[in-house]
């Protein structure tokens, strides 16, 4: 009788597999009200196993990473206003030396009413413009779902209300609001407020007073 011996053959060897996005899902829904807790889960098939990262879409941010896992878990404690956006699950493998990923995109909705976005220095509430000069408000306001902004004028002299020629640019968490004169005249002096608000809490209110500084000369 002959036994006869493999000396090639690897009964452990496995299939190389590209990385491929198998489930991705906020596990308690995409829109969450804030101070709620939210919990991503994302699971990834490949091999050799995979490093699975979460990535901040709009800035490219790592925000966790773990290695060689077909199973990874993001949690935000308490989502804020500031965590609306696109989270994006990235597997990773190494495939014959070269890095090799397939990612996909999720996105989260942080329920909140309109508030100033404090990232930016806020105007002054007293501004001085000279007459003839020009008068520039901007306001940066966060707000979930997009906010109705107004503003309002009240004549320094009459106290009879005006309505004011803006602007505003929406984004779906963060929104600008400006109001912009030149060659500013006596009627242009008195009390400007913007306000902002949805559906979401209390609206945001802010005034500013816009008064002569001196005569502009040319």
């Amino acid at each position: 009788m002959y036994i006869y011996i493999c000396e090639f053959c690897n009964f452990s060897s496995h299939i190389i597999d590209l990385p491929t996005i198998l489930r991705l899902e906020i596990l308690n829904g995409n829109t969450v009200d804030e101070q709620q807790s939210v919990d991503f889960l994302c699971e990834v098939n490949g091999y050799p196993v995979p490093d699975i990262s979460w990535i901040l879409s709009s800035t490219n941010t790592v925000l966790k990473k773990d290695e060689h896992v077909f199973k990874s878990k993001y949690l935000i404690p308490k989502a804020n206003c500031l965590h609306t956006g696109s989270y994006r699950c990235q597997g990773i493998n190494v495939i014959d030396g070269e890095f090799v990923n397939a990612f996909s995109e999720i996105d989260l909705f942080v329920l909140c009413s309109a508030r100033i976005d404090q990232r930016y220095s806020e105007e002054l509430e007293d501004i001085a413009v000279m007459e003839s000069g020009d008068l520039n408000i901007r306001v940066f306001i966060l707000a979930y779902p997009e906010p109705i902004i107004i503003w309002t004028m009240r004549h320094s002299d009459t106290g009879q209300d005006y309505t004011v020629n803006y602007t505003n640019s929406f984004n779906s968490v963060e929104h600008i609001s400006t109001v912009n004169i030149t060659e500013v005249s006596t009627k242009d002096y008195g009390v400007y407020t913007i306000t902002a608000f949805n559906k979401i809490g209390p609206p945001y209110v802010k005034s500013f007073t816009v008064k002569p500084l001196g005569k502009y000369v040319k």
